[in-house]
């Protein structure tokens, strides 16, 4: 993926933004109308792939370029190569390297379509193909074409048309567009999503990463997002809250988040060479040892009496304990191996299972045994911390991932369900995760040296509360 310097990224326009233009005289928008209406008469134009289940898509809204990671999406590519197949083959592109100009080309997903206004057989083809993409469909629907196809607009002979005005304007950019055409798309359009390529109608919109601060490339499309992303905000140093002072802090060990006493809400602790600490309140502690260095940390209410305790991974074999204190596994069973990484979790809503992680692939088991996944979900990149959560609070748990500060959580199993993309403190900080205010539902928060910080809800921004907890000295 290319890299992206702050300079490089136009910050994210206002909500009404669009490409730059201006208002046509109604006499101009009409010739248009009646030329592309002939045209269409008398040239081809492309032929459907998919037969249809449902009325189109809704009218795609004005979603721009705020990332820098300029791969072909598929959607493009079927794109390219119908107009191929209908047209014959051209020298058009997607991507386009990464630029202070704002341009759907650098997230993969626009195509320029070489054709030249001035050359009359290829003009008549472009406004054939033109009077199809916004014109009635077949059923009447006006830009029924370009709804299936999910076009956010389209650019030609200085000339600019949007399908979140459904209006022609003068088009006032540096190029005229009189060598080709250019063609926007949606995420669902981009990626393929919409009835035009699978015959399903793809519903709601994707808005695709969002962009955190000004100046600054938004992360990579990781998921369908479908929820508008807020403005970007100036980059400013998250505030730290004035910690309660302790004198030992760790230098190694994983951070713990749990409901170590049953109230409802979650707790930090440690594991740290296989001792056990956990912050039952402002001035008590339950340590203990449990597993060996090298073991990696697992936590869930193991025994269903609504407290949370500490079991251990040690490649593949699971050891989990029901209470505070050191001994033996009370469960014990074989999942996964060394080059995985375990997660924990109520993945139907029910009975508490197990999961390991390996890249974007998680395999999940609904209870607390050994044997094969039943379930498998891919989510995240290679590179990202797996972190579980149910983050609607629909009761059942969901993946998540960390990336650097940025977190994304998959509302659902469903891979091209719902997905929230939150900001919280700096790629230095390690993640953690926990109903901390008692309300149902999953957030995130970071440990940075012994300063625990966290969030009430999924907007992002600075830290609702902390504490500083090191456990033993």
């Amino acid at each position: 993926m290319a890299t992206l310097v702050a300079a490089s990224v136009v910050a994210p326009a206002a909500a009404s933004a669009e490409p730059p233009s201006a208002p046509l005289p109604a006499v101009e928008v009409g010739q248009l109308e009646a030329s592309t209406t002939a045209a269409a008469a008398a040239a081809v134009v492309p032929a459907p792939v998919s037969t249809y289940t449902a009325a189109p898509e809704e009218l795609g809204r004005y979603v721009p370029q705020v990332s820098c990671d300029p791969v072909e999406r598929p959607g493009a590519q079927a794109f390219r190569a119908l107009l191929d197949r209908t047209y014959g083959a051209n020298a058009g592109g997607i991507t386009r390297a990464c630029s202070s100009s704002r341009t759907e080309h650098s997230e993969g997903r626009a195509y320029d379509w070489m054709r030249d206004a001035g050359e009359p057989a290829e003009a008549a083809q472009v406004e054939a193909f033109l009077g199809w993409l916004i014109g009635p469909d077949a059923e009447g629907v006006p830009a029924g074409n370009a709804r299936r196809l999910g076009v956010m607009y389209v650019i030609w002979d200085r000339k600019i048309w949007g399908s979140y005005n459904q209006t022609w304007k003068a088009y006032t950019g540096a190029s005229p567009h009189r060598d080709h055409v250019h063609v926007s798309f949606t995420w669902d359009g981009a990626m393929g999503r919409t009835s035009f390529w699978r015959g399903r109608t793809a519903t709601g919109q994707d808005y695709g990463p969002c962009q955190v601060y000004v100046g600054e490339a938004a992360p990579a499309y990781s998921g369908r997002n479908t929820s508008p992303c807020p403005p970007a905000v100036p980059r400013t140093p998250t505030p730290t809250p004035t910690p309660t002072p302790v004198v030992a802090v760790p230098t190694t060990g994983v951070p713990l988040v749990g409901d170590w006493d049953g109230s409802g809400g979650d707790k930090v602790g440690w594991y740290r060479d296989g001792v056990v600490s956990l912050r039952m309140g402002p001035t008590t502690a339950v340590t203990y040892r449990f597993g060996k260095a090298g073991d990696l940390p697992v936590v869930g209410d193991f025994d269903g009496d609504g407290k949370d305790s500490v079991g251990i991974y040690r490649a593949g074999q699971w050891h989990l304990r029901n209470s505070h204190s050191s001994g033996g596994a009370d469960h014990y069973f074989v999942f996964g191996n060394a080059s995985q990484v375990p997660v924990v979790g109520r993945w139907g809503g029910g009975q508490l299972g197990v999961g390991v992680v390996s890249g974007r692939r998680w395999l999940l088991r609904g209870s607390l045994s050994g044997g094969g996944y039943e379930k498998e979900v891919n989510f995240g990149a290679p590179g990202d911390v797996p972190m579980a959560g149910d983050w609607d609070g629909d009761g059942k748990d969901s993946p998540g991932v960390r990336r650097e500060r940025m977190r994304y959580l998959l509302n659902g199993q469903d891979p091209s369900g719902p997905v929230t993309a939150v900001s919280f403190g700096s790629p230095s900080d390690r993640g953690i995760s926990g109903d901390f205010n008692r309300d149902g539902s999953d957030t995130v928060g970071i440990e940075r040296t012994g300063l625990f910080a966290w969030r009430d809800d999924l907007r992002g921004g600075g830290a609702t509360a902390s504490i500083r907890y090191a456990g033993p000295s």
